[in-house]
Parts: structure tokens; C-alpha cells; sequence
């Protein structure tokens, strides 16, 4: 674990750390785009001088040109000696350490050039190592109004290496002259370069510097921090090492440290911490003793309400037991009502098909009766019609014997009819008679068949009635049984929690017992 005053150090040496190298980037970059400004500032000067140098020197000697041919008519004749003169006088004249004129005419032919075997000699497809036909850009921006810069390798005297040239050229046309001169360029990059040795070296030195300065801020920084960090930590330590008596159970110490800023909040957070700890810890001690006190009183009360409520469960378990046993006996009643019921309905429609049949019957025996007295007519008729074949018979003497023989089979047929049919309509009557008394019984019998179905629908439907409310007696019970039970387990539940909450109690009071205070 890290101490606040090592982690105070960390921060405050990281944060100047990375302060002083992003300062030292910003620094460093700003000196070096300053230094490329100024260079670029410094070359854009030097070839400006450059260019304004050599158009100097070349109006000077451009003067000087007008100059002879305006007096020189006062110590030379003819315009060839004035040229001559102008010639001498350019080619004697120098400037710088190597600064030198040349003079060509417009067709190219070499005039001055240091008294050297060119002159007089064309130089018009003179070339320099690119190519470039150098002399002819040379008359031709010298031939231009103001004059021209030409730009060209040239090697210098004594060398055979091409260096970058720059020359100015200013034509007199009086003379038919192009004057030049130029300076070679490398001296200018070689000045550049010199230059940027001598930056690069003053940058090197503020490098140097900016580190050891910045590494000078963070010895500071880190030796602040350590004593910021330790005067900030004393104090932090102090709370801290209260606290820890705090865990301990030391509830008596005293924290005295008085400052105005966040460790005095934090310190007055502690002082009324540990009076609130104090004040809680009694409250809690007391009503810990309450609750045991409670509890173990809630205790006896939940065995005696368990003891009550087992009895009760008992009872309950018993009344119970004998409504199932009633239950029963009212299903099985309401099933022999049923059965009675099914068994009257039976009997009753079965009299209605027997009363039915009955009166089919009786009139079958009419309709015998009436058939018979048919057949009876039939007889008598036939008997009569045979009395009167017997007496055509008698009538025909000889010839109607044999007619007369069957018309007494004829008659005794027909008498044996009529008495069998006698018979049968006695028979038939008397039937008739049975029939009637069996269907006006069957009549008054049928009502009190019907009557007794009607009260055994009624017996049916009170069993049922009686069995549903039984039913309903039956549940409320088992209910009432349900709850009892319950009620039962509750309380033996609550004695057990009334146990465990006296057991919770003590061992409050044990834990209370670990603060130490002055009461």
C-alpha cells in the first residue's frame, strides 16, 4: 500500500515532469520553427543583396560607360577610342575578392573579360555543363528593359568543376554593349550553412539549458511535494490510527486536530462519529437487554399458545373424522335414493306400457267379439239357406237326395258354427269383463305409482341436498383443520424464532459488550 505522501510525490513529480516536457517540446519546436524562419528569412536577404549587389555594381559601371562616352570626347577622338577607354576602364575595375565585369556585344562577341585570349572572340553557343546556351540568356535579359539576372554553372578560375553562377546583364545600346557581372552562389549556401551550424549549436545550448532548468523545477517540485506530502499525511495518519482504535472497540479516544480545510471536515466527521458510536452503542446495549427480556416472555407465550393450538388441532382432527363418516352415510343414501328412483321410474313406466297394451287388448277382444257375431250371421244364414236346399230337395223327389244330403251336412256345419261361435262370443264377453276390471285397476293403481316416483324424486333431491351441504360442512372443517394445523406450526415456529431471537440478543449483547466506552 502507498503512502498518501509517496503518492503526493508521484503526482507532483510526474505532473512537473510532464509540464516541462511538453513545455520543453513547445519550446523546442518554437525555437527550431524560429530558426528555420529566420534562415529562410536569411537566404531570402542574402540573395536579395545578391541580386541588389550585382545590379549595383553593373549600374555603376553602366554609369560609367555614359560617363566616357559623354567626356571622353575631351581627352580621346572617335567613338572606337571612347570604347576603347570604356573597355580599359571595365576591365581594371574589380569589387569583393573575386567580383569582376564582363562586356559582349549583342551578337556575342567578347569585349572585356579580364584581358584574357576570349576577347574578341564570339561566345554566342558558349554552353555551360547543363547545356545552356548561357551567353545568349545573357545578352538576351541584359537586352531587356532594366536589365536581367541569368542563372548558370560556371567553373571558377583555376577549377574545372561547374559551380551555380547568378549574373546581372544591363545592355548600352549606344556602344551595342552587354554588361555583366555575376557571383557564384555556392558562397551564398556556404554562408547559409555556416549559419545554420551556429543555430543549430544555439540550439543545442537551450536544449541543454531547458533540461537542466527543467530538471532544476523538478528537484523543486519533488522536494515541496515531500514536505506538502508529509505535513498533509501527519494529520490523514492521525485519523487513521483513531480509526483503527475505532475497529478496536476503543470508543474513549480523543481526536484534537483542528484545521480549516478538508482534514479538519474529516476530523470533525471523526469526533462525531465516535459520539454517535458511544451514544448507539448504549441505546443498542439497552434495548438489547429489552429484547431478551421480550423474547424469552414471547417464548413462554408461543409454547403456551402451541400446546393450545395442538389441542385444538385434535379436537379439530376428531370432528372432522366423524362429518367424513356422515358424508359417507348421506352419499350412500343419496345412492339408494338414486337406485329407488330409477327402480320407481321403471315400475311406473312399465304400468303405462301394461295399461297400454291393456286397452290394445280390449279392443282386440272387441273387434273378435264383433267378427264372431259376423261369423255367427254367416252360420245362421247358412243354416237357413241349407233349411231351404233340404225342402228344394224334398221338392225333387228322387233326383235331389244326394243335394239333400249335403244340405243336411250343409246345416249340421252351420249349427257347429254357431254354437262354437256362441262359445267363443261367452268367451270373448267374459274376456271383455277381465280386460275392463284389469284396465280400471291398472287406472287407479298407475296415480299412486306416479304419486310414490314423485315423492322419491323429492327423497332423491333432498339426499343431494343434504349431501352438497354436508360437502360444504365437510371443507369449511378441513378448512378450519388447515388454519388449526397452521396455527399450530406457526407457533411452534414463533417459539422456535422466539428462541432464536433471545439467542440473537445475547449475542448482541456480546457484541455491544466489544466497545468500550466510559459508561
Amino acid at each position: 500500500m502507498k503512502k498518501i505522501t509517496t503518492k503526493i510525490i508521484l503526482l507532483a513529480f510526474g505532473m512537473s515532469l510532464f509540464v516541462g516536457i511538453i513545455l520543453g517540446i513547445v519550446l523546442i519546436t518554437s525555437l527550431k520553427n524560429t530558426n528555420s524562419r529566420n534562415l529562410l528569412l536569411l537566404e531570402k536577404n542574402l540573395r536579395t543583396d545578391f541580386d541588389v549587389n550585382a545590379k549595383y555594381q553593373v549600374e555603376t559601371v553602366h554609369s560609367l560607360i555614359k560617363a566616357v562616352n559623354k567626356v571622353g570626347g575631351n581627352y580621346v577622338a572617335g567613338d572606337e577610342e571612347k570604347q576603347k577607354l570604356a573597355a580599359d576602364l571595365i576591365r581594371e575595375l574589380h569589387y569583393g575578392t573575386e567580383g569582376y565585369f564582363w562586356v559582349d556585344t549583342k551578337e556575342g562577341i567578347n569585349v572585356v573579360m579580364l584581358g584574357m585570349e576570349v576577347e574578341g572572340k564570339s561566345r554566342v553557343d558558349s554552353k555551360d555543363s547543363n547545356g545552356n546556351l548561357f551567353i545568349r540568356d545573357i545578352i538576351t535579359n541584359g537586352s531587356k528593359s532594366g536589365g536581367g539576372f541569368t542563372d548558370y554553372y560556371f567553373p571558377k578560375m583555376g577549377s574545372d568543376k561547374p559551380l551555380p553562377k547568378r549574373s546581372f546583364s544591363l545592355s548600352y545600346d549606344p556602344y551595342n554593349w552587354v554588361l555583366g557581372t555575376g557571383n557564384y552562389i555556392d558562397d551564398i549556401d556556404k554562408l547559409l550553412n555556416e549559419y545554420k551550424s551556429k543555430v543549430q549549436q544555439e540550439l543545442n545550448r537551450s536544449i541543454l539549458i531547458m533540461i537542466a532548468i527543467i530538471l532544476v523545477i523538478v528537484g523543486i517540485t519533488f522536494i515541496m511535494a515531500y514536505i506538502f506530502g508529509s505535513r498533509l499525511s501527519a494529520p490523514i495518519i492521525d485519523i487513521s490510527k483513531k480509526m483503527k482504535q475505532i475497529s478496536d472497540g476503543d470508543l474513549m479516544i480523543e481526536v484534537n486536530i483542528h484545521q480549516n480545510d478538508e482534514i479538519g471536515v474529516l476530523s470533525g466527521a471523526t469526533r462525531q462519529m465516535v459520539d454517535k458510536l458511544k451514544f448507539m452503542v448504549g441505546q443498542i446495549s439497552k434495548g438489547s437487554e429489552e429484547i431478551l427480556n421480550a423474547s424469552n416472555q414471547m417464548n413462554e407465550s408461543s409454547q403456551q399458545l402451541s400446546q393450545g393450538a395442538g389441542e385444538q388441532a385434535a379436537s379439530t382432527e376428531e370432528v372432522s373424522s366423524s362429518m367424513e363418516q356422515m358424508v359417507s352415510n348421506i352419499m350412500q343414501n343419496a345412492l339408494n335414493s338414486k337406485e329407488t328412483e330409477k327402480i320407481s321410474q321403471s315400475a311406473s313406466e312399465g304400468i303405462k306400457k301394461v295399461t297400454h297394451r291393456s286397452e290394445d287388448s280390449l279392443e282386440a277382444i272387441r273387434k273378435i267379439a264383433n267378427k264372431i257375431n259376423i261369423i255367427n250371421e254367416i252360420a245362421r244364414q247358412t243354416n237357413i239357406l241349407a233349411l231351404n236346399a233340404a225342402v228344394e230337395a224334398a221338392r225333387a223327389g228322387e233326383h235331389g237326395k244326394g243335394f239333400a244330403v249335403v244340405a243336411a251336412e250343409v246345416r249340421k256345419l252351420a249349427e257347429m258354427s254357431a254354437s262354437s261361435a256362441e262359445e267363443i262370443v261367452n268367451l270373448s264377453t267374459n274376456s271383455l269383463k277381465l280386460a275392463e276390471e284389469a284396465g280400471n285397476i291398472l287406472k287407479t293403481v298407475l296415480p299412486e305409482i306416479e304419486k310414490t316416483y314423485q315423492l322419491v324424486l323429492e327423497i332423491s333431491s333432498a339426499s343431494n341436498e343434504q349431501n352438497s351441504g354436508a360437502e360444504q360442512i365437510n371443507t369449511a372443517i378441513q378448512q378450519l383443520n388447515d388454519v388449526t394445523q397452521q396455527n399450530a406450526a406457526s407457533s411452534e415456529e414463533l417459539a422456535a424464532n422466539s428462541e432464536e431471537l433471545s439467542a440473537q440478543a445475547q449475542n448482541l449483547k456480546e457484541l455491544i459488550s466489544f466497545f468500550k466506552t466510559d459508561e
